[in-house]
């Protein structure tokens, strides 16, 4: 997983590695396993601690089981479903497999995305484009060790058969969404093949310390989009470590992120991507249960000289300390970013929140983004939520002067995934029993630079899409369900003479785990 790293950066991750192994060994003694970071887990987090007056630490995710003092989370929920037989409990509450014995709990799943459909408006220009299908099948396992070790892992592979907008957009990046990179068919070129891993190892020596060895993603934010570090960018390797004392929980990450852009090295095809290392850090304040207030920090650190040689990485990498990346605010290297986050509590069914990030200290005119939202749970009515969500992202926001350090992961930002526009989003969500409907309407105005006649060319842009599902909550413990889903997207670019159209219902199950995002 982290082969080919520069020597540096892997003697790190070994040393780490060996750091956990020697502590499973020795002090195997609260399950540190973490909540998936699907919309499902998230929201129920969410919801309860809103209910608590524990000093609960929210913005940055995955969430871990043992800092959440909850109950009745959905992932945990024991409703009045009646069980006819083993199977039935298999299929509506249970594990696939469970193994619990003395320390040692483990827990087996496996992971889909069945679904078809059809897109009503577009299948003229596009071969096939009316079918829409996602064939994914995966596994994910947990395990416990004692109560202080927790280890992870799971596996997505997936074929596609995808609307026009979402294949030009694969076409033109290369990559899925959240995911890796196409494996492109040769025969049939509206279908995408791809798969995806991720993984986990935490250990928890003590009540105020936890490390973390991955390969996965996070979040910070408490809104639907995150501008500082978002889920929607592919998988990383990572080593990570997390100190909470009282109202004060600090949080710092080493990563290794790349372009795919490949190195000069000979004719061969597979050439090793240009990679670059990445960090950050966050310090969360929480006064009291209703607030909640944030720092972040990161720098992506080029790791070639100017003839594209490898090259040591500076001191100030290795340093966990939160304001060490404001070493880099000058420098024509290394990408240094900086924000603020904040969370709070109007009532035990309402919570605002809000984000704002700067890129290198530049001119905020050029280098900003500003985030504004509100959250309701049952508001009114039980198990109905209801949320409103701002963003403003500039023109230059993760984009950085010298090459191959810009605020990106596999041609996928680490914030929002657009910039120099705005952006609304409503999202409603009701359940009765395991029944469920969800609204989401977002609205997108941005100016950007498109080829047009082999020419650069702004274009105006307005995006508005609806995506409606309602289904059936099938097994709490993977967040799975049976869903209909409809979907309606128009896309306006000036200099096109129609607009851009999709009309999408399908109809399927699927699991939850990790949030997609396809709405930009």
């Amino acid at each position: 997983m982290f082969a080919k790293i520069d020597n540096i950066v892997e003697m790190k991750l070994k040393f780490f590695a060996v750091l956990f192994f020697v502590l499973q060994v020795f002090m195997c003694f609260a399950q540190p396993s973490a909540y998936p970071t699907g919309f499902g887990f998230t929201r129920s987090v969410r919801e309860a601690a809103l209910k608590t007056e524990a000093p609960i630490f929210l913005s940055m995710q995955p969430y871990m089981r043992n800092d959440l003092p909850l109950s009745k989370m959905e992932g945990e929920l024991k409703d009045s479903i009646k069980i006819y037989h083993d199977y039935t409990a298999i299929a509506l509450r249970k594990h696939i497999f469970e193994y619990k014995e003395g320390d040692v709990h483990i827990r087996m799943n496996f992971l889909y995305d069945i679904r078809g459909g059809k897109d009503f408006t577009d299948t003229l220009n596009y071969p096939r484009s009316h079918r829409i299908i996602s064939n994914t099948r995966g596994l994910w396992v947990q395990a416990d060790f004692g109560d202080k070790v927790s280890v992870e892992t799971g596996v997505y592979e997936s074929q596609e058969y995808m609307p026009k907008y979402l294949k030009n957009y694969v076409d033109s990046l290369g990559v899925i969404p959240g995911f890796g990179r196409d494996k492109d068919y040769t025969i049939i070129r509206d279908v995408v093949d791809y798969s995806s891993s991720f993984s986990r190892i935490t250990i928890q020596p003590k009540q105020a310390l936890r490390l973390h060895m991955g390969y996965g993603k996070h979040k910070i934010g408490n809104g639907y989009r995150s501008l500082l570090w978002s889920d929607g960018m592919y998988n990383y390797p990572y080593v990570q470590f997390d100190i909470t004392k009282g109202k004060i929980k600090y949080s710092h990450v080493w990563n290794v992120m790349q372009s795919l852009v490949r190195l000069p090295l000979g004719d061969t095809p597979e050439s090793t991507f240009r990679r670059k290392a990445g960090s950050f850090s966050y310090l969360s304040w929480k006064p009291n249960a209703k607030v909640e207030l944030s720092l972040f920090e990161s720098v992506i650190w080029n790791r070639y000289d100017s003839n594209l040689a490898p090259q040591s990485l500076p001191v100030a990498f290795y340093s966990p300390l939160i304001g060490t990346g404001y070493t880099q605010v000058n420098s024509t290297r290394n990408n240094f970013n900086v924000g603020v986050d904040a969370n709070f509590r109007l009532s035990k069914k309402i919570e605002v929140y809000g984000q704002a990030y700067a890129d290198a200290l530049g001119d905020y005119k050029k280098n900003g983004a500003l985030q504004l939202g509100i959250q309701s749970y049952n508001l009114g009515v039980k198990n109905f939520d209801l949320g409103f969500e701002y963003n403003r992202v500039q023109s230059d926001v993760y984009s950085f002067s010298a090459a191959f350090t810009d605020a990106t992961h596999m041609n996928q930002t680490v914030g929002h995934p657009l910039n120099n526009m705005y952006e609304y989003v409503m999202r409603t969500r009701y359940r009765y029993g395991r029944y469920f409907a969800r609204v989401k309407w977002n609205y997108i105005v941005q100016n950007r630079l498109e080829e047009r006649n082999d020419e650069p060319t702004w274009i105006n842009r307005n995006l508005k899409q609806w995506d409606v599902e309602v289904g059936y909550w099938i097994n709490p413990k993977t967040n799975s369900e049976f869903v209909i889903s409809y979907s309606d997207r128009i896309d306006d670019k000036s200099n096109d003479l129609v607009k851009q159209h999709a009309t999408i219902l399908m109809l399927g199950i699927r699991t939850g785990l990790h949030a997609v995002y396809r709405d930009f």
